[in-house]
């Protein structure tokens, strides 16, 4: 099992294992933001902070449920290559960076493959992709959806 701390900016996409005890000293985070990882807005850059425990890590994303090859086009689009890569990724910023890779919206079940396929990087529980429609469903309601 890996155990990462990670910042990760949507400029640069970078990936910095951190000292959590440090954090404070190292970003200027504003009161909102999350103890337990989380996405918000520092300044002009969307961050998202976060510590997963990944239970799988494969090369093949394909042994992920939900993954076939159309979608592991997408994670390679995207510079994603292992479930160990995807566990600390976030589904919202991933379905934002393949709209800007493609120059076109994707369709938001994607966003919803994502969110399944990152839930099985880490934590080894296979949910079809159907399960997290209704909460994007319900985000869209509310207008907080990406």
């Amino acid at each position: 099992m890996l155990h990462t701390t990670f910042i990760r900016t949507v400029h640069s996409d970078s990936v910095q294992e951190i000292d959590t005890e440090n954090l404070n000293e190292r970003l200027i985070l504003p009161p909102s933001a999350p103890d337990k990882g989380g996405a918000y807005l520092c300044g002009t850059v969307l961050v998202t902070t976060g510590t997963y425990d990944v239970l799988m890590a494969s090369n093949d994303l394909t042994s992920l449920r939900n993954i076939g090859p159309a979608m592991a086009r997408d994670l390679a689009l995207l510079g994603i290559g292992s479930t160990e890569a995807l566990a600390i990724k976030d589904a919202d910023l991933l379905y934002l960076e393949l709209g800007a890779i493609t120059g076109a919206r994707p369709d938001p079940c994607v966003h919803d493959t994502f969110a399944a396929a990152i839930h099985q990087a880490r934590t080894g529980e296979a949910l079809p992709w159907w399960e997290f429609t209704p909460a994007r469903k319900e985000r869209q309601r509310r207008g907080t959806f990406v």
